[in-house]
């Protein structure tokens, strides 16, 4: 299993969150604040097919003002929080 996390900087009005829900691959996307407006997790089965998926489809997307792109190299452990959260995914 590969992983990545995709950092992306939006166009003022794109609608990218729409077209990424159609790209198989994409686990989850959520919008934040800093330098970059949205955050999204790309798994594939392999390394070629996560570059595949990255490179044409995500980074072809309209919408995008900037990204970095950070492929996981070694999951360790995942942590969870035993405490109630208001995010059901954590």
């Amino acid at each position: 299993m590969a992983l990545a996390y995709i950092l992306i900087g939006l166009e003022p009005k794109g609608d990218l969150i729409r077209r990424l829900r159609k790209i198989s691959g994409i686990r989850e996307a959520y919008r934040v604040y800093g330098l970059y407006d949205m955050v999204v997790k790309i798994e594939a089965e392999d390394l070629t097919r996560l570059r595949k998926i990255i490179v044409n489809k995500i980074k072809k997307a309209r919408g995008i003002r900037e990204d970095l792109t950070l492929v996981v190299s070694d999951l360790r452990y995942k942590v969870r929080s035993y405490l109630k959260s208001p995010y059901p995914h954590i």
